[in-house]
């Protein structure tokens, strides 16, 4: 019995193999943006967009319930006796996502006359709570989550 020998061929022209490899990679990373995604608030930047839409709010003593120890940033304050804004600068945008659900956790048994609205925006969190009934400034935060997503 014979064995068979496969013979590798050689290539009749390696240089357009080589730049059709390089065009193809070149080409799949253009179509990735990378750097806009990895863009990281600091309190700072929500600091002067606040400023920017005019909205006028008091630091306060951060409530308890809504106190964070894993967080880089967090303040707490007060647009009229009626509404709290809470602010959490995370260091990354999954511990975002834990500090939410940490909080929803311990402010799950919370009977309150306060409608919460949270709003992410990648390492930020932000939590409005206004009166039920009361007209607040959820437009304003809307045009900020918009701004910074």
């Amino acid at each position: 019995m014979k064995s068979q020998k496969s013979e590798v061929k050689p290539l009749k022209n390696p240089l357009k193999l080589l730049v059709f490899i390089l065009l193809t990679s070149f080409l799949l990373n253009g179509c990735f943006d990378y750097g806009q995604d990895l863009r990281l608030y600091s309190f700072e930047d929500l600091e002067s967009i606040l400023k920017e839409y005019n909205l006028e709010v008091k630091e306060i003593e951060m409530i308890n319930s809504y106190r964070l120890e894993q967080v880089k940033t967090q303040k707490s304050f007060e647009l009229d006796e009626k509404e709290k804004l809470f602010i959490y600068v995370f260091e990354s945008e999954e511990d975002q996502l834990l500090g939410r659900k940490e909080i929803e956790k311990q402010t799950a048994l919370i009977d309150t006359e306060y409608s919460p609205q949270f709003y992410e925006m990648r390492n930020v969190l932000m939590i409005y709570l206004r009166i039920n009934g009361n007209e607040g400034i959820e437009e304003e935060l809307n045009k900020i989550k918009k701004q910074l997503t």
